[in-house]
């Protein structure tokens, strides 16, 4: 019993040597935590969508021009091939079918820079260009290059086509090798 009642006063002395009581313990020494300082609110405004570019006249007639050429395809194949027929000996014996399905096949369409004709109206040239060959009784095998223009009147304020024409004083037909 002795060595029991030992234990707790050695402790005892222990601690209090220490200058301290039992249930102290030691700490380290604690450094203040900085007070964190809030930040500071940037105020973040609402920026402006710019405005889409407001298009030009020249923008408004080549968006109308390119719808035009689009739903008046057949007839402007269809002027094509009746300069065709005029122009080319003999392709008046072609079935008119043969000449549509080269000439739809093969078509460009050049585009010219519009200029202005009135007020809000502008006018461009639409030049068609074909390639066609073709083998012909008692002429052989040809090859021609078609070019047909079509002068088109635009008001830019409508966003219409007012008129057109084709340039049949313009067409031109040249003779070309045919490809092999």
């Amino acid at each position: 019993m002795r060595s029991i009642l030992a234990l707790p006063i050695a402790l005892l002395i222990v601690v209090a040597a220490c200058g301290g009581s039992p249930e102290a313990e030691s700490t380290p020494a604690q450094t203040p935590m900085p007070t964190p300082v809030p930040p500071t609110l940037t105020p973040v405004l609402p920026t402006a969508t710019p405005a889409p570019p407001t298009p030009t006249p020249e923008d408004i007639v080549s968006e109308v021009i390119k719808g035009w050429a689009d739903a008046n395809a057949d007839v402007i194949v269809a002027q094509i091939t009746e300069r065709i027929s005029l122009e080319v000996p003999l392709t008046g014996r072609l079935a008119d079918t043969v000449l549509r399905t080269q000439v739809e096949d093969n078509l460009a369409l050049v585009f010219s820079v519009p200029r202005r004709i009135g007020e809000g109206l502008y006018r461009l040239t639409v030049t068609t260009e074909t390639v066609l060959e073709f083998d012909l009784p008692l002429i052989g095998k040809k090859a021609y290059i078609v070019s047909l223009p079509f002068n088109v009147d635009i008001d830019v304020e409508s966003r219409t086509v007012e008129g057109w024409e084709a340039d049949v004083s313009s067409t031109k037909v040249k003779e070309t090798e045919p490809s092999s």
